[in-house]
């Protein structure tokens, strides 16, 4: 269960899960919140009563509806998300830190200024890492509005989703292995659904910097004249 199909970031998780389920003789039902928070404990619910099991991408179903939720949802894999119930892995991206690498990095290049474009406030993601999957968007609106970037100002963004590579200029972004967790996703819920053990359940994700062409040096400000 995703909550937008249109969102490149879940397809490649779909893909890489459809892939890995498919090897075992298994096939993947898809199911699409369509973002509508009120709806989605019900849908997976629903998804889960129709399948063997469930692997859920839910960032706005908020932390009580997941925790009250969860045990009935049993084989679960959770995306991005965490529980306090029992035998449920969680893959998680590490947001935190990918956001730390991009300011770090900005610094680095003489910025002091950095200003933030928040994504959803229900959504999980967007409270780990304060970031939304904007930069585009905003690259277009400067460009409309004769900005240079990154003459002007630098945009980075988060999850090197597959247009970053071809925007103008190109984006400097925080890439997360979007295709992993998918498998990773298959492989933890194929051990819950046979009841094989394994060690440590779950997994985190390192994101790295990519470097792009919408980023570079801050320019030199001007300092007014004494007197």
């Amino acid at each position: 269960m995703v909550p937008d199909l249109a969102n490149p970031t879940f397809q490649a998780i779909l893909r890489g899960l459809s892939r890995a389920a498919a090897e075992d003789g298994y096939r993947v039902l898809i199911a699409d919140s369509f973002e509508a928070s009120s709806e989605a404990a019900i849908l997976a619910d629903e998804a889960r009563r129709r399948c063997d099991g469930l692997v859920l991408c839910a960032p706005r179903m908020s932390d009580a509806e997941l925790e009250e939720i969860a045990p009935s949802l049993h084989p679960l894999v959770l995306i991005n998300r965490t529980t306090a119930a029992a035998g449920i892995p969680s893959l998680v991206v590490d947001h935190g830190q990918g956001v730390q690498d991009l300011a770090e990095y900005l610094v680095g290049l003489g910025h002091t200024r950095l200003a933030f474009l928040a994504g959803p406030a229900g959504s999980a993601s967007n409270g780990l890492r304060l970031e939304g999957l904007v930069a585009m968007g905003l690259m277009s609106g400067l460009h409309e509005r004769g900005v240079d970037v990154p003459g002007d100002i630098s945009v980075t963004g988060f999850d090197d989703i597959p247009f970053a590579r071809y925007t103008t200029p190109t984006l400097t972004t925080a890439a997360v292995p979007i295709a992993e967790p998918g498998g990773q996703a298959w492989r933890e819920l194929r051990a819950l659904i046979r009841k094989e053990g394994h060690d440590v359940p779950g997994g985190r994700y390192q994101p790295r910097l990519e470097i792009r062409a919408s980023s570079g040096p801050a320019k030199a400000r001007r300092t007014a004249a004494p007197g």
